[in-house]
């Protein structure tokens, strides 16, 4: 995507799949969000439940490879009703391609659900009034029409839309709201209203995009650097609002349905439950552009034997809003090559699920290595067939690693000191937490070997002879 003290508190969201929001959960009665600090536990958090539902929808192209079947995924549960410190729900989802989370917006709690990205830094919602909208209650599935496509078979009721004048909290400001995607794009005003999380807590004077013309279903929660000189994001209100020490967040995007762990985005704090081994710190590579560190090699290894993909210094951008790994194309094909994988004619990428077993990608970044499974990288299995979450930039020097590879990693992102940590999932973490609010640098997070190497344009890896 385009990068466009009393008490702390961190902000737990819960990644998981439904479109319901619970009407108890949201009361215009809840208290505003400095006496509910004084009513949370003496821990000084605010944890929301780890709670997930899947529904698997399929987009047309992948129909065509996989058949029309949709999964029953088993519904998976965290629950801390019993928990001393006290738990309250809010609910995100997750499908093929996107991460997103429910809150509601305005006096009357209006619902919305937007995706999470880190790629980009605007928080902006749909207007109950976009042009693109049609007047229908019925789901064409979740992926976004192309411009020049028909307007009114766009159901963005799946999503949720905002209608300004029903909000008695709303302010609108005189400033226009534009912003454009790979694909995509979004304009409108924009304005300020009160944000309520599933939990009841409130964060009020909260700027946001509305967008009256955007060919997207659903609005964006940007959490990357801010490009405009206009509005703060979501996590520096949170921060000037004391309900976190920092600008950071921690991502735990686990995609394993049938256990009882949920994936989580959490503000202003780390889950050091979520990862295995060391966690690596990294200097984020650009000026407050994206949230990229430097990726130094890949290496393949078939359980025998290794073989060094490329090796140099490239820039890897994390972005939540790209769905897939994305690097150039002659850095890719050894990699398919050896996987065995077959070029669909939508141009995804599929293998035998079966072929997988044993093959690992070592990814190093600034000298600390990050081995993750092949099986990894899978974003959807139909009987025997795997479809591998890989795509190519083309002849560009252009890494993207998007969810195919950050639901195998913990990602922490350090805003104001300008780091990122990483480490790998913990493929046997439970609901146990074990919370930390960071306050100095990442905690636990030990500077990666290369941390204060200095490299220098072009940013590319190059292919290992012979391949």
């Amino acid at each position: 995507m385009k990068l466009s003290t009393s008490a702390t508190i961190w902000s737990l969201l819960l990644i998981t799949e439904t479109l319901s929001y619970p009407t108890d959960l949201f009361s215009q009665s809840e208290p505003s969000i400095s006496s509910k600090l004084a009513s949370e536990n003496s821990k000084g958090y605010v944890k929301f439940p780890a709670q997930k539902r899947q529904i698997n929808e399929l987009s047309s192209d992948q129909e065509s490879t996989f058949g029309s079947s949709k999964s029953n995924i088993k519904l998976a549960r965290c629950d801390g009703d019993d928990d001393p410190d006290g738990y309250a729900g809010t609910y995100m989802r997750h499908d093929d391609s996107m991460y997103t989370v429910n809150f509601t917006i305005g006096s009357q709690n209006q619902p919305i659900t937007v995706q999470v990205d880190t790629g980009s830094a605007d928080f902006w919602i749909v207007d109950t009034n976009n042009s693109w909208c049609a007047e229908t209650s019925q789901g064409k599935g979740v992926y976004n029409l192309k411009p020049g496509d028909d307007a009114k078979s766009h159901n963005c009721s799946i999503y949720g839309t905002f209608q300004p004048g029903d909000s008695e909290t709303w302010v609108s400001h005189p400033e226009i709201f534009q912003v454009t995607y790979a694909t995509n794009s979004a304009s409108g005003r924009w304005g300020q209203d009160t944000v309520t999380l599933e939990n009841g807590v409130v964060i009020e004077k909260v700027d946001f995009g509305l967008s009256d013309k955007t060919n997207m279903r659903h609005g964006m929660l940007g959490l990357g650097y801010i490009t405009n000189d206009l509005y703060d994001n979501l996590p520096i209100i949170m921060k000037k609002q004391g309900l976190i020490h920092k600008n950071t967040y921690s991502l735990y995007l686990n995609e394993d349905y049938t256990t009882n762990r949920a994936a989580m985005l959490l503000f202003g704090g780390i889950d050091h439950s979520k990862y295995a081994g060391d966690l690596g710190l990294f200097p984020i590579a650009s000026n407050h552009t994206g949230l990229d560190v430097f990726l130094n090699g890949i290496s393949f290894s078939d359980g025998s034997l290794v073989t060094t993909i490329a090796s140099g210094s490239a820039r890897v951008l994390f972005d939540t809003g790209n769905g897939y790994t994305s690097m150039p194309k002659d850095i890719l094909q050894p990699i398919l090559d050896r996987i065995g994988a077959k070029t669909q004619p939508n141009g995804t990428f599929t293998a035998e699920c079966s072929s997988l077993d044993g093959l690992d990608l070592t990814f190093d970044f600034m000298g600390f290595d990050l081995t993750i499974p092949v099986s990894g990288f899978v974003v959807l299995r139909y009987g025997e067939s795997c479809k591998l979450g890989f795509t190519s930039t083309g002849e560009s020097n252009s890494f993207s690693f998007g969810d195919s590879f950050l639901k195998n990693v913990y990602f922490v992102a350090d805003l104001d000191d300008d780091e990122i940590a990483l480490g790998l999932l913990d493929a046997d973490a439970t609901c146990e937490e074990d919370l930390e609010a960071i306050v100095g640098h990442v905690p636990s997070a030990t500077p990666a070997p290369s941390y204060s190497a200095v490299y220098h344009a072009p940013y590319s890896l190059t292919l290992a002879s012979g391949l």
